[in-house]
Formats: structure tokens, sequence, C-alpha cells
């Protein structure tokens, strides 16, 4: 199956098209809601894998999906079709593998800040480790540890200058001063 054939399998699953407006594919989506969820879960890779247990054979219940989702097998087909074929390293715009890989990450970045309301202001960073490595990073931003081991020595910072994480650079543009990404502002 090609993979506009997979999308369109999918909105007709969920009983919308491209050709319909947004409000219009919102409340025919809700409508087929049962459908499309029942099409995402008979995808889920060991769906229906069972357990050995002292009661007998159980259905596996998996319950971790806040830090690691399964794999879900029409995901996983255009990955594999569409995606992987193609797929670089995104070091450099030196080959054409890599450029495609890199449209391909800025693609997954709208989407994402789309799906999330998010303005041109705001910034998605994708941390390459899921929400764990989402949180450390957070933490790591706000110095929390740092801050955190000042308390504990009785040195609390006082100067807001202190808890800053953003120097101006040559260029007058500002780079957070621990994962070094570059902002036209500081706020």
């Amino acid at each position: 199956m090609e993979s506009s054939d997979k999308v369109k399998a999918v909105e007709t699953l969920a009983g919308v098209t491209t050709n319909q407006t947004h409000s219009e594919n919102f409340i025919e989506s809700q409508k087929n809601k049962g459908k499309l969820l029942e099409y995402i879960r008979s995808n889920v890779t060991g769906n229906d894998h069972t357990v050995k247990t002292p009661f007998g054979e159980k259905p596996l219940l998996y319950s971790d999906w806040t830090a690691t989702g399964k794999p879900v097998k029409f995901i996983e087909d255009y990955l594999a079709t569409q995606v992987y074929p193609s797929y670089a390293n995104t070091h450099s715009f030196q080959s054409r593998t890599a450029r495609q890989t890199i449209e391909n990450r800025e693609e997954a970045r709208h989407i994402v800040k789309s799906c999330t309301n998010s303005s041109a202001d705001d910034a998605c960073i994708f941390t390459g480790t899921g929400a764990t490595g989402a949180v450390n990073m957070l933490v790591n931003l706000l110095r929390l540890k740092d801050i955190k081991r000042a308390i504990d020595r009785g040195q609390p910072p006082t100067n807001p200058s202190d808890i800053n994480f953003c120097k101006q650079n040559r260029w007058a543009s500002y780079e957070c001063t621990l994962c070094h990404n570059m902002f036209k502002t500081e706020g």
C-alpha cells in the first residue's frame, strides 16, 4: 500500500478528507473517533501478546505509555518505506539524504508546534531521548541542581543575574549557556 493510500485509509476511518475545512474535519472525526481508535489499537505492536502468570495465560497490559510508546504498524511501515531509505545524519547539508532528513525533522517540528498551538515565538526542541530527556533538559536549563546545591550550602542566589541562562554573543543574539541554542532575543 502506497503512503498516500495509507493516508486516505486513515482519513476514511477518521471520517475526514483533505477537501474539508478544519471544523468540518473535526466534527466528522468526533463522529468516527471509535473507528479510528480501534484502527490504531489494532496496529499497536504486541497488542495481542500474552504472558504466563500463576493464574494462566493473561493478556499483557502495557501501562508505561508516558515514557515509551509501543510501535504502531502503519507508522512503522511509513517510516520504513518513506523515511528510512533517505535517512542520514543532520550535521551537514552536504548530501541530498542529509538535506532530506533535515527537511523531515523540520516538518515534524512544524506538525508538533501546530498540534500544540505554538506560535512563531515558541521553540520546539527535540531532545532525542523522549520525555525523560526533556525533563532533564528543563532541569539543566533552569539550573535547578546548581540552585539546590547553593541553597544546601546556605548560599541561595540573591542576585537575579546569578540565575541568568542566556548570554549575549558577538552577533547580538543570545545563546543559552546550557544547551547552546541561539535566540534572537533574550525572552
